[in-house]
Parts: structure tokens; sequence; C-alpha cells
């Protein structure tokens, strides 16, 4: 049932960031940055639960350790 949701939750991530990201493309207005980068940071969270869930704990890790350098990154953005 976790698997189910973790998979859903993640395409939902990924499609809010591609379109999200490609309108900050086209328009070239990067004032929704903050909401990418939290988008992105959710997106590694869920990668790294279903990983440590398939026994992929290096892969899991790294996601992590992604997952708080992406909110570090947010936290210094929102500071500024």
């Amino acid at each position: 049932m976790l698997k189910i949701l973790l998979k859903t939750f993640r395409f939902i991530l990924v499609v809010m960031l591609v379109v999200l990201s490609g309108y900050e493309l086209i328009t070239r207005d990067f004032d929704m940055h903050p909401y990418t980068l939290i988008l992105l940071s959710g997106l590694l969270l869920t990668l790294g639960v279903e990983g440590f869930q398939e026994k992929r704990k290096v892969f899991s890790f790294f996601c992590a350790l992604a997952f708080i350098f992406t909110l570090a990154v947010l936290t210094r953005l929102i500071m500024s």
C-alpha cells in the first residue's frame, strides 16, 4: 500500500516540477524558484524512502544527502 502511495506521490511531484520548471524557462520569471526547490526536495525524499524500502541503502543515503543540501539551499535562498 505504501509503495503505491509513494509512486503516486512521486509521479505528482515530477509532473508539478516539470510544469513549474518549464514555466520558469519559458517566461524567464524565476520568482517561483523556491517552490521548485521545495518540489525537488520532496521528490528526493520520496526517492530516498523508496530506495530504502527496496534495500538500496547507498542510493537512499545519497538521496538523503541531496535532500538535506536542497533544504539548506532553500533556507539560504529564503533568508537572503
